[in-house]
């Protein structure tokens, strides 16, 4: 056969595939899909069913995947925001134990019983001063009144 003879049988075969795949696949190829006829669907080939499930299980699989993630930052967030709660508290405490001991302080202050280091130290000077004056004043027979 020519080249001509060949390119010419080739056409007439796919000119009958095209024919067979119209009447439904008769042939029993099942890779051609048939053409929609008087409204009915159009039988769906293998390899187009295989991509189709195929699209569908990816999407399945992204929904899957972008669900999980979801709870997933959702579960985050919440634990974040019970940490926050958390040392909002701690804060608080920390607050009003220092507003305690402020108050506390000033308390001392106004009755004079707030001493730094360098007056008690003072403090403690004059109080063994006194008693040792009082201690040599009962000593020579002086009779002080102690206050």
């Amino acid at each position: 056969l020519t080249a001509a003879q060949k390119k010419k049988l080739k056409k007439k075969q796919k000119d009958k595939e095209k024919k067979a795949a119209a009447k439904g696949g008769e042939d029993g190829e099942e890779g051609v899909a048939a053409p929609v006829k008087g409204g009915k669907p159009a039988k769906e080939s293998v390899m187009a069913r295989r991509i189709r499930e195929e699209v569908e299980r990816r999407q399945k699989a992204e929904e899957e995947a972008k669900r999980a993630d979801d709870e997933r930052i959702a579960a985050e967030e919440a634990e974040q925001a019970k940490l926050d709660e958390e040392e909002k508290k701690k804060i608080e405490i920390r607050e009003a134990k220092k507003e305690r001991e402020r108050a506390k302080r000033e308390q001392l202050k106004k009755e004079g019983k707030l001493l730094t280091g360098k007056a008690k130290a003072e403090a403690e000077r004059l109080a063994s001063m006194r008693a040792q004056l009082l201690k040599q004043a009962e000593e020579k027979g002086i009779v002080l009144e102690a206050s």
